[in-house]
């Protein structure tokens, strides 16, 4: 899980990308997925990023596991505060008729 810092240097960085691929685009520059994943590096090494080698430490399956554990814990959260449209237009029907 990343914290607060983290995620704002991830932001950051994922509009810095954009920025330039917005510009690229606009340049008329063709790209292949290849060399999209060589700018793609290129940008994360020149603002000192260190580039994952290989496939990491963590398997698909782990990470599958992980992603649906997290969910479900999120998903368990949502189902409690949820409330739908209808719960709210009684809830306002009860208010007004006070």
């Amino acid at each position: 899980m990343l914290n607060d810092q983290e995620m704002k240097y991830l932001e950051r960085i994922v509009s810095m990308y954009l920025d330039y691929a917005e510009l690229q685009a606009e340049r008329k520059i063709p790209m292949s997925m290849e060399d999209w994943a060589k700018r793609l590096d290129g940008f994360l090494e020149f603002n000192g990023n260190e580039l994952l080698i290989g496939a990491g430490k963590i398997s698909t399956e782990q990470a599958k596991l992980h992603a649906e554990t997290e969910f479900e814990k999120y998903r368990i959260i949502q189902d409690k505060l949820y409330k739908s449209d209808f719960d709210e237009f009684l809830l306002l029907e009860e208010e007004n008729q006070k």
